[in-house]
């Protein structure tokens, strides 16, 4: 493979296969066992491939499993292990809050540094090369990323979708009232009503968006979450978005749609 993506979840890997299928003319080929020392019950990673690319979406299955799936792939990396052979990896996840992506960061650049001692610490969007040691003493130069979503502010791939979607004239009416729905419960979950819902910060963000599909396609409102983001046009909306064109370094411009 030559680009391998570690994402939080079955939602984002939905997502990012969709896009970057789409854009870079990429086409699902099959799902893969688990790496070593992967949990079981982690959703699988799944290999997609063009022409030119190869492309591997590994969901770690939470954010508190993105460091062990980032040093379980770099130790398959350095056993030289033939289906596992990439030289760029991308970490995607969710920017909860400066200080949980600040660790997250530093989480990562420890696991990097445990494979390449004299890494540099990694930052948010900046692409980093470094030397990883193979069986055989061979060296592999591997490029990394990390990509936190969304880019500006506090949330989640959830919201990032969302404000994508509010950019667009034909859904900022749905999106003001879907926002202000939530904040309105919120408020009176907080006084008190008795409203035994989103009761963490995580689910908080997310239910804007999952109010939006609800009046969006509510004949669909049922069907699993890969059916209803695949029911929007992500590659229109997200072709001019710069964190989404970082992906161009990784993928050919020629292969691009």
């Amino acid at each position: 493979m030559n680009t391998l993506i570690i994402c939080e979840g079955p939602s984002d890997q939905i997502l990012l296969s969709y896009y970057l299928c789409k854009r870079y003319n990429l086409s699902w080929k099959k799902d893969l066992d688990l790496l070593p020392g992967m949990p079981p019950g982690t959703p699988q990673p799944a290999l997609y491939a063009n022409d030119e690319h190869s492309l591997v979406i590994m969901p770690a299955g939470s954010v508190t499993q993105l460091a062990h799936t980032l040093r379980c792939a770099l130790d398959t990396l350095k056993k030289n292990t033939p289906a596992w052979t990439f030289s760029n990896l991308i970490l995607l996840f969710d920017h909860d809050s400066d200080k949980e992506s600040t660790q997250l960061l530093s989480d990562f650049s420890s696991s990097v540094r445990s494979f390449s001692p004299t890494a540099a610490d990694l930052r948010p969007q900046v692409l980093m090369a470094c030397e990883i040691e193979l069986a055989f003493g061979e060296f592999l130069t591997l490029n990394l990323m990390p990509l936190p979503l969304p880019e500006h502010g506090d949330g989640a791939l959830e919201t990032f979708l969302f404000n994508e979607l509010s950019q667009h004239s034909e859904n900022e009416l749905l999106c003001a009232e879907s926002s202000a729905f939530i904040e309105r419960l919120l408020e009176l979950k907080a006084q008190g009503c008795n409203f035994p819902y989103l009761h963490t910060r995580r689910l908080q963000v997310k239910a804007p968006l999952s109010v939006f599909f609800a009046v969006f396609s509510p004949e669909r409102v049922f069907e699993k979450m890969d059916c209803l983001l695949r029911s929007i046009p992500w590659e229109e909306y997200l072709k001019h978005n710069r964190a989404f064109r970082l992906f161009d370094r990784f993928f050919s411009a020629s292969q691009a749609e």
